[in-house]
C-alpha cells in the first residue's frame, strides 16, 4: 500500500496546484483550494497511518467516513459551476405530471404550468427536450419521489459516488493492488466538485460500468447487463461495448437491453435522440486532439468526420489487441474523450475509477491536470465560447501525450529487440 502513496500524494499536489492556478478570483481560488487540499491532506495522513500496523487496519474506514462527510457537506449547498441538475429535477417533475420530457422542451407552452422560479430559470438550453436516456430518467424520478428538489437528488448522487469508491476498493483488493489507490476516487477534486457539489449524474453510469467490467470475466451475463445500464445512463459508454469480448448469450442480453431501453420512450411524435443530435452538432469546448484536427480540415463537419474515423480505427485496434476489459474500456473512453469536440470537467468521471484500478502515469497526469478546465468557467457562464489558452491546454494535455508517445516508442523498441 505504501508504494502507491507517493504517486497519490504527487497527484493530489498537482490537482491542488492546477485547481488554484485556474481560478480567476480569490473567492474561486478559496473554493478550489478547499476541495483540492482535502484530498492532499488526507493522503498525507494516510501515509502516516500506513506505517503503523494497528492503525493501517482501520484507515480505510476513517477515510471512507471522511469522504462521505465531504460529499454530504457539498450536497447541501447550491451547485457552483453547472445548472445540469436543474434539468434533472425538471425531468422528474415532467414525469410526475404524466408527460414525457422527450416530447416537449422546457420552454414549450405545454409545460408552462410546471415552471417555478426555483428550477425553470436555471435550466440550460430550455429550447431543447431532454437528452438523458432511460436509466438516468429512472434515477431522476426516484429522487423526485424520495426527496424532491436539488438537494435530495445531489444527496442520492453523492451516495452513488460513495458506492463507487467502495466498489473500486473491493476490486483493487481482488486484483492484489494497493487499496490506497481508491483514495484517487474518494478525494479527487473533480469527483467532489462534479458529483456532490454540481450534481452531475455521470457517477451512475461510471458505477454501472465499473460493476460490469468487474463482473464480465467470471459472470459475463451479469456484467453485460450492468454495462447495458451504463450505456442507457449515457450514450458515450457504447464505445466500451465495441471493444468487449463476450459469449453469445451475453451479447444478446446486452444488445436486447440497450435496444429496449433506447426504444422505451419512442412514439410517433417523440424522438428520444433529437437532443443528442443537437449536442453532436453544437457543443465544442476544451478540445485536445480535435483542436488539431479542426486546424487541418476545411470545416467543423469535416473535422468531426475525421475524428469519427480515427475513433473507429482506434476502437478496432483495441478490440483486436486488448484482452483485459478494464484496460480496453479505459482506452475506448479515453479515445472518445480526447477526440471529442467538448471535454467538460465531469467527462473524466467515467475514466477516474479505471485510472485507479489500472494506474498509469499518462492518465494520472490527465486526471490531476483536468481541474485546469475550471479556469475560464466563471467567464464561460457569461460567454459560452470562453476557452483555456493554448499554454494552459498544453499543460493540461501535453505531458500525458508525451508519456504515451514515449511508452509507445519503448514498446516498439522492445518488440524489435
Amino acid at each position: 500500500m505504501r508504494a502507491a502513496l507517493p504517486w497519490l500524494a504527487a497527484f493530489a499536489a498537482l490537482a491542488w496546484a492546477t485547481a488554484w492556478a485556474g481560478q480567476p478570483d480569490w473567492a474561486s481560488q478559496l473554493r478550489a483550494w478547499q476541495l483540492s487540499s482535502m484530498g492532499l491532506a488526507l493522503l498525507v495522513t494516510a501515509a502516516a497511518l500506513a506505517g503503523r500496523t494497528s492503525a493501517s487496519r482501520a484507515w480505510p474506514w476513517v477515510f471512507w467516513g471522511a469522504a462521505a462527510m465531504a460529499r454530504l457537506h457539498l450536497a447541501l449547498h447550491a451547485p457552483p459551476f453547472s445548472g445540469d441538475i436543474f434539468r434533472y429535477v425538471w425531468d422528474a417533475q415532467v414525469w410526475r405530471a404524466g408527460i414525457n420530457p422527450f416530447r416537449y422542451a422546457p420552454s414549450d407552452p405545454h409545460l408552462a404550468f410546471l415552471r417555478t422560479s426555483a428550477i425553470y430559470p436555471h435550466i440550460n438550453y430550455p429550447e431543447i427536450p431532454t437528452i438523458y436516456p432511460l436509466v438516468d430518467q429512472c434515477l431522476f424520478l426516484l429522487a423526485g419521489w424520495i426527496a424532491p428538489g436539488v438537494t435530495g437528488l445531489k444527496a442520492l448522487l453523492a451516495s452513488l459516488d460513495m458506492a463507487l469508491v467502495l466498489l473500486v476498493t473491493r476490486e483493487l483488493r481482488r486484483r492484489n493492488l494497493p487499496a490506497a489507490w481508491a483514495l484517487l476516487v474518494a478525494f479527487h477534486p473533480l469527483a467532489l466538485t462534479e458529483t456532490s457539489a454540481n450534481g452531475h449524474a455521470d457517477v451512475l453510469g461510471a458505477l454501472l460500468l465499473t460493476l460490469g467490467l468487474q463482473s464480465v470475466g467470471e459472470k459475463p451475463l451479469r456484467g453485460a447487463l450492468a454495462i447495458a445500464g451504463a450505456v442507457l445512463a449515457k450514450w458515450n459508454a457504447v464505445v466500451v461495448v465495441v471493444v468487449l469480448r463476450l459469449p453469445a448469450r451475453a451479447w444478446v442480453a446486452l444488445g436486447a437491453s440497450v435496444a429496449l431501453g433506447a426504444a422505451a420512450f419512442a412514439r410517433p411524435d417523440v424522438n428520444p435522440f433529437l437532443s443528442l443530435g443537437q449536442y453532436l452538432v453544437r457543443w465544442r469546448w476544451n478540445d485536445s486532439i480535435f483542436l488539431a484536427i479542426r486546424q487541418m480540415t476545411p470545416g467543423l463537419v469535416s473535422a468531426k468526420i475525421v475524428a469519427a474515423i480515427l475513433l473507429a480505427a482506434w476502437l478496432f485496434l483495441v478490440a483486436r489487441r486488448e484482452k483485459d476489459p478494464l484496460l480496453g474500456a479505459r482506452s475506448a473512453l479515453g479515445a472518445l474523450m480526447l477526440l471529442s469536440p467538448a471535454i467538460h470537467p465531469w467527462y473524466p468521471l467515467w475514466i477516474l475509477p479505471l485510472a485507479a484500478l489500472a494506474p498509469e502515469p499518462g492518465w494520472l497526469w490527465l486526471m490531476g491536470a483536468m481541474p485546469l478546465a475550471y479556469g475560464p468557467w466563471p467567464h464561460r457562464l457569461a460567454d459560452s465560447q470562453a476557452e483555456l489558452g493554448l499554454a494552459l491546454k498544453a499543460l493540461e494535455f501535453g505531458p500525458a501525450f508525451a508519456w504515451w508517445t514515449w511508452a509507445a516508442w519503448r514498446r516498439a523498441q522492445a518488440a524489435h529487440a
